[in-house]
C-alpha cells in the first residue's frame, strides 16, 4: 500500500469517525493534516480540492461547523447588546 492510499484510507476514517468540526479540520486541513500529504504543489493542490475526497470531507466539516453552532444558539443566551461572545479552543 502507498503512503497516498494510507492517507485517504485516513481521511475517510477521520470523516466517519471524527464529532468535532475544529478536530477533523486540524487532522485534515492544517498545515500538517493529510490532506497535506497528498499534494505539495500548488498544481497538485489545485487537483485535489477538485477530489471528491476533498469535498466529501469539506461538506463533513461544514455539517459539523453548522451542527455545532446550532447547539451553541440553543444552550447560551444572548449576550446583552453591546457584548459579543468569543470562543477559543483551549490549549492541548
Amino acid at each position: 500500500m502507498t503512503d497516498r492510499e494510507k492517507a485517504e484510507i485516513q481521511i475517510k476514517a477521520a470523516v466517519e469517525q471524527e464529532t468535532q468540526a475544529a478536530a477533523l479540520s486540524d487532522k485534515l486541513f492544517s498545515p500538517g493534516g493529510l490532506f497535506s500529504r497528498l499534494a505539495s504543489s500548488e498544481e497538485e493542490r489545485a487537483i485535489l480540492v477538485r477530489s471528491s475526497l476533498f469535498r466529501d470531507a469539506q461538506k463533513r466539516f461544514r455539517e459539523l461547523q453548522y451542527a455545532e453552532a446550532a447547539e451553541f444558539s440553543r444552550t447560551m443566551p444572548a449576550p446583552p447588546d453591546g457584548f459579543t461572545i468569543k470562543l477559543e479552543r483551549s490549549p492541548r
